[in-house]
């Protein structure tokens, strides 16, 4: 299967995405071949949030976990998603307790890590100060 990845800007200050195709695995957490995975508490909103609204308008499922759900997962289902995407929700510093459960789970998620990686660290403060939630094309 072809890897396919392409960029999502959050409009957030300091904002921090991983976004990395990772192969399919024998597990079935993904609902379908072109699911994305969001930890929902490093972005805005959950499904709503301009991170998951620029993924689905890609084309991509998306699912959003709970820190919960997140840390419940083995590699494997890590494994059946096309991305990861961690996001800035407060456009601020320090990132606890968002990446929390990243942080705690990366011994688990890591693995299944073999595509492209992009981390994109911006300084967007207009948007972050104002609350404007666009995305650069």
């Amino acid at each position: 299967m072809k890897h396919i990845c392409r960029v999502l800007l959050p409009g957030a200050l300091a904002c921090a995405m991983l976004f990395a195709a990772v192969a399919p695995a024998s597990a079935q957490s993904a609902p379908d071949a072109t699911s994305v995975l969001i930890l929902g508490s490093t972005v805005s909103g959950g499904a709503g949030s301009v991170e998951a609204v620029k993924a689905a308008g890609l084309g991509y499922t998306v699912v959003v976990d709970s820190d919960a759900a997140w840390l419940a997962r083995s590699t494997a289902d890590f494994g059946t998603f096309r991305a990861i995407i961690l996001g800035d929700p407060t456009c601020s510093y320090p990132a606890s307790p968002y990446l929390d459960a990243a942080d705690a789970s990366k011994a688990t998620w890591g693995p299944a890590i073999d595509g492209n990686v992009l981390l994109i660290g911006s300084s967007v403060p207009i948007p972050c100060i104002t609350g404007a939630r666009a995305a650069p094309n």
